[in-house]
């Protein structure tokens, strides 16, 4: 239902159940998605999965803690070989799988998908879970592209620290991501609206021409070849323009200066 009690249909669903079964046909395939998850837990991962978006995300985050369950197991029997020889004490092996963050949203706590998996994965370090709220009572309005940028810090904190301080904690925030993004074998996934994954990528853009020190042309080059090494993966519904730069710069010179779009490539 919606906020005003009005029944709310899907859109596939309703049209499957207004057909006859004995006077309608419906056409369905099957496409071969290349949305993929990243073979090994030794590569950092931005996941940004908003609502239903969290999805796929849950079924990459169930194989990065299989994948790390069975290296716990290698590495105690590893460590069992080694102790075992001579009465020597075997080098320290610890598991180290680089950083997962999860960006997930809802409205609220009791809409939320997944979260007693995700919270404890989160408590076994499988995962690290950015939750924002949109409309919850007890917390300011927040989507995942503010956390993205960093603005999650304590309510409390941030209402009692100077504005120094607070934006020394929202660019702590923010350098964790461009940090991931720089690397050279991590992983971007999105997964839902275009809108948002749009807003997303913008962050991502001004992320890398800050920590990066890059020109926004510079930026859009880095995520490009992300993406061609398939790095950068994106399962949306609506338009995503974040790859069709020269048709967004060209549509906003009419409304401003030309030097002030050049400046932008700066």
């Amino acid at each position: 239902l919606t906020p005003a009690a009005k029944p709310r249909r899907g859109v596939c669903s309703s049209y499957l159940g207004s057909l006859v079964e004995s006077e309608h046909r419906a056409k369905a395939s099957i496409r071969t998605s290349n949305f993929r998850g990243p073979s090994s837990v030794d590569s950092s991962v931005i996941m940004v999965g908003p609502g239903t978006g969290i999805a796929p995300m849950f079924g990459f985050l169930q194989d990065r803690a299989l994948a790390m369950k069975k290296r716990e197991g290698e590495i105690e029997t590893r460590e069992l070989d080694v102790e075992g020889k001579d009465g020597e004490d075997g080098d320290d092996v610890v598991v180290s799988p680089l950083q997962c963050h999860l960006f997930s949203g809802c409205r609220s706590l009791h809409e939320r998908i997944y979260g007693k998996e995700v919270d404890a994965w989160v408590k076994k370090g499988v995962v690290k879970n950015h939750l924002a709220l949109s409309r919850s009572p007890d917390t300011p309005k927040r989507y995942v592209q503010d956390l993205m940028k960093g603005i999650e810090t304590n309510d409390h904190r941030r209402k009692n620290s100077s504005h120094k301080e607070r934006q020394t904690q929202q660019n702590d925030g923010e350098h964790f991501v461009a940090s991931i993004l720089l690397q050279n074998d991590s992983y971007y996934y999105v997964c839902g609206d275009a809108r948002v994954a749009n807003e997303c990528y913008e962050v991502c853009i001004s992320l890398l021409r800050r920590y990066g020190k890059m020109s926004r042309v510079g930026a859009v080059q880095h995520i490009q070849k992300m993406r061609a090494a398939n790095r950068w993966q994106h399962d949306l519904w609506g338009t995503f323009n974040g790859f069709f730069q020269e048709t967004i710069l060209t549509t906003k010179v009419p409304e401003r200066s030309a030097k002030a779009w050049l400046m932008s490539f700066q």
